[in-house]
């Protein structure tokens, strides 16, 4: 296990198992052919913020070393938060936002895709070691019904999916907020973060596409900023993070340099914290669990949407 795996787990007090954000933009049986809308047991906390508010505001660093490190403390003791995050890329454009509860080691997620022609959503609930995800293609109508797994099957049910799925990590940690656990400010006063953390804010076809190493302990260049109501940002330019991908050793695919370009970035923010939250799993009769039988899947999904 390495240096910042081993950091993680004394800063959030819990065993390393899985980064949740790498299976949510895995392809879902019950997106296909669904038309029924999405019911009001679905956990209200992944529904999509409307109207869209404005990006995460970030500024200049502004943290002190003495500061940085009480950081990922005073958050843990805090429990609970809500968090978002906008990347935007040369050509599209990806949005998350959930609520979390480091006790129960859960949290929920919307994410939105807007990238090129592909547009789509990923609701997900994690809780504990429990992940439901369902997937929504742009002007479909999402389906009553979530795909459900634990993180022991991820590897067998996606094996042959093209997706990466990590073997280590915390459940129920977003990396929104994972990335703050990793802060460092050097003597110059730059602030850094763990780069794999950092990075899979985007997403996993972008980590697997970016080769980074997630036990490597490289960092990437972020700038942070505790604003005066208690809540947390951060950002970063895709360019210099590109930049530490390529200094750490990596090779990653040439394409992912037509996505990131000199105003491509990740911001991401922290707010009520250890305020009140509310993340459940869906009912059981809405769940199914993929057998891998195409057949026998696209049946159990349409006999729980008609449920």
């Amino acid at each position: 296990m390495t240096r910042h795996r081993i950091r993680l787990a004394l800063s959030f007090a819990t065993p390393l198992v899985v980064l949740s954000l790498a299976a949510c933009t895995a392809p879902d049986p019950s997106a296909a052919g669904s038309d029924v809308d999405a019911s009001s047991e679905t956990p209200s906390e992944t529904a999509a913020p409307t109207p869209t508010p404005a990006d995460p505001s970030t500024g200049p660093a502004a943290l002190t070393k003495p500061e940085a490190r009480g950081l990922a403390r005073s958050l843990v003791e805090a429990r609970t938060g809500s968090f978002r995050s906008v990347t935007q890329l040369s050509g599209g454009r990806i949005e998350r936002t959930g609520q979390y509860d480091l006790a129960r080691l859960a949290h929920t997620l919307r994410a939105d895709f807007d990238i090129g022609n592909e547009a789509f959503a990923v609701d997900a609930v994690i809780v504990g070691n429990d992940f439901y995800f369902k997937f929504t293609e742009a002007d479909a109508k999402s389906s009553r019904c979530w795909s459900g797994f634990t993180y022991g099957d991820l590897g067998d049910q996606f094996a042959d999916s093209g997706f990466l799925v990590p073997t280590e990590g915390s459940p129920g940690i977003p990396p929104e907020l994972a990335t703050l656990a990793f802060v460092e400010v050097d003597s110059d006063g730059q602030v850094t973060s763990d780069l794999y953390t950092t990075a899979s804010v985007i997403g996993s076809r972008f980590v697997t596409a970016l080769a980074i190493d997630p036990d490597a302990d490289n960092l990437a260049p972020i700038d942070l900023t505790e604003n005066g109501d208690g809540s947390l940002s951060w950002s970063t330019n895709l360019s210099a993070l590109l930049d530490a991908v390529v200094a750490s050793g990596a090779e990653p695919d040439p394409a992912i340099g037509m996505l990131f370009d000199t105003e491509s970035s990740i911001a991401a923010e922290i707010t009520g914290v250890g305020g009140s939250v509310t993340v459940q799993a869906p009912p059981d009769r809405l769940v199914v669990r993929p057998t891998g039988n195409d057949a026998a899947d696209q049946r159990a999904f349409e006999q729980c949407d008609r449920a």
